[in-house]
């Protein structure tokens, strides 16, 4: 039954695949004469999609990735409104290595050219390196990529998060370090062709005594990196931003220009945005004001403000929204780029089938609640990861809801690993 599933999940894909605007093969040309600045949907990176720990892509109708620290791909077919481990193997009972599902924990789930992408382990005996894998969105017909040496680059670098993008491989690498005797943060960006070779060109290295923040977006033939400087102010009693920088790298040129910078200490930043039309949102909060600025020639423009905000709003593809705590239940308020809102209220007005409790809302059972992470966004639709603890266990769910219907609520998938 599952094998048929699957079956049908692929000819989904196909169909769509067959009637969407053809798109170069990858890698992708040197003559990008029309394509640099261009979305192409399929090649480019899923903006916002996945966190470290948490593979999530958006594959035609469908969606799949993993649960919070899984180590099995997962998929929900929208058309069928079915989902299952990502695996076509008859009889496969799908708690083992040889399940066409398996990636291991932290795979960086990529969705390029009609192939599933991730970081894995090797199958070399004896070998601590990763590998770069790729295979059939069913999961077959696993290749090998990529070795990603770990000496030369895991432990020099500790990647926390891949990207395919436009025929290379992304990582961005946060670690500790000493120099002259004084421990620092190590922030990276690294950058190699798909291909099998093995070096990979270091973009970004920056260490400070500071925390950053780093944030990547993909836009056309560049990636877009922001690096949030921040520090704890004793006087707000939270984190505020001590330099913020946005550096737009072309990587086919190989060229980089700083295309925002400031040191306003009154404003605490988060994560960017970069549209498919190539717009650059930037979200920030002030006292209890949240804002998203349009960065352009180096300036920032208010665009939207939220009132009574407690946290840093966020921008996505065609909305921003806001999620914070009220009283005991968890709130969004969601609006346009125009100004226009598009919801107010709870983050789930109804229980969500399939998930017990609400994981919206806290109760004074620490252990009944639920934590929550936005793990992508499809123009339309947010994705949440919620965890928590069921008879010892960690138990993860991945939840749609749909802005546009009054943030209906889909159970995607969930389990334990």
């Amino acid at each position: 039954m599952k094998a048929k599933l699957i079956s049908i999940f692929l000819l989904t894909i196909l169909l769509l695949s067959a009637c969407a605007k053809p798109t170069p093969t990858a890698p992708v040309s040197t003559d990008v004469t029309g394509t640099e600045e261009v979305s192409m949907p399929g090649m480019d990176a899923q903006n916002g999609c996945g966190k470290p720990g948490i593979s999530f892509q958006v594959i035609g109708s469908a969606y799949c990735g993993s649960s919070m620290a899984g180590s099995y791909l997962q998929y929900y077919d929208t058309v069928t409104g079915t989902s299952a481990p990502l695996c076509a193997k008859p009889d496969c009972t799908h708690d083992s290595t040889d399940c066409s599902a398996y990636t291991g924990q932290g795979a960086s789930l990529s969705y390029y050219d009609g192939k599933l992408y991730w970081v894995g382990n090797t199958d070399v005996a004896n070998s601590n390196d990763k590998v770069l894998w790729c295979s059939n969105t069913d999961g077959s017909d696993r290749q090998k990529v990529k070795v990603i040496s770990m000496q030369d680059i895991i432990m020099e670098y500790q990647p926390q998060q891949y990207f395919v993008h436009r025929g290379y491989l992304f990582f961005v690498g946060q670690n500790d370090i000493v120099v002259s005797g004084e421990a620092k943060l190590r922030y990276t960006l690294g950058c190699s062709p798909l291909d099998d070779s093995t070096d990979f060109s270091i973009v970004y290295d920056e260490s400070s005594t500071d925390s950053m923040n780093i944030t990547v977006r993909f836009y056309g033939n560049s990636v877009y990196l922001s690096a949030n400087t921040f520090a704890f102010d004793a006087t707000q009693n939270r984190s505020v931003t001590k330099s913020l920088k946005i550096i737009k790298y072309d990587f086919l040129k190989t060229t980089s220009i700083d295309i925002f910078v400031e040191t306003d200490l009154a404003d605490r930043y988060s994560d960017f945005w970069v549209t498919e039309q190539g717009t650059i949102y930037l979200p920030g909060l002030r006292g209890d004001q949240g804002y998203i600025w349009e960065i352009k020639d180096g300036e920032k423009t208010e665009v939207l403000t939220f009132d009574a905000a407690s946290s840093t709003p966020v921008p996505v593809e065609n909305f921003a929204y806001l999620i914070q705590m009220e009283g005991n239940t968890r709130c969004i308020t969601v609006k346009d780029y125009s100004g226009e809102p598009l919801y107010e209220g709870p983050l789930y007005p109804q229980d969500v089938p399939g998930v017990p409790g609400n994981p919206g809302t806290n109760s004074d059972d620490s252990t009944a609640n639920y934590s929550y992470a936005v793990i992508g966004t499809d123009g339309s639709r947010l994705f949440l990861n919620h965890t928590r603890f069921e008879a010892g266990n960690m138990q993860s769910y991945v939840v749609m809801v749909d802005v546009a219907d009054n943030m209906k609520a889909t159970l995607l998938w969930s389990g334990a690993d």
